[in-house]
């Protein structure tokens, strides 16, 4: 990630051009800047994870919508509606998008057949075993996110 340089004024109105201590605690806080003006302008819809686990007939369906210009996480679990904080829903997405997806392998309607899946935002129904990669051996975020969206069940 390339450095970011900020210009402000201080608090005599001098120019300052300085370089934040924590580029990436800034860079993630620009990006939730732009999605909330996105939101708030109507480009796009406040940005939404479903997982899906479906186990002998029983169905478990969690929602989460990121509303980031009021930095609010609406969790449903089956229709019902749980509290979630912004942290940890934030923690929750940035691990939703480490791994890699295989597109070939995504499904466009809901699934039925047993298995745990994850629509990442765009739509469409990845499953666990098959179409989601991890990239790192050493860190298994597939595991991870299951383990974090089954904490919340």
């Amino acid at each position: 990630m390339a450095e970011s340089k900020l210009l402000a004024k201080d608090v005599h109105g001098k120019m300052i051009r300085d370089i934040p201590l924590n580029q990436e605690d800034w860079y993630f806080t620009c990006q939730d800047f732009i999605q909330a003006i996105y939101e708030i302008s109507k480009k796009e819809a406040p940005m939404q994870i479903r997982y899906l686990e479906i186990k002998k007939d029983k169905k478990t369906l969690v929602d989460l919508v990121y509303k980031f210009s009021i930095r609010k996480v609406v969790l449903n679990v089956n229709g019902k509606e749980k509290e979630m904080d912004w942290e940890s829903g934030r923690d929750l997405a940035s691990l939703v998008f480490i791994p890699d997806y295989d597109y070939d392998l995504a499904m466009e309607e809901e699934p039925e057949k047993n298995g745990q899946y994850l629509d990442c935002g765009d739509g469409l129904w990845h499953e666990f075993e098959k179409g989601i990669i991890n990239l790192d051996p050493s860190f298994d975020a597939k595991k991870k996110i299951t383990q974090t969206l089954s904490d919340l069940l």
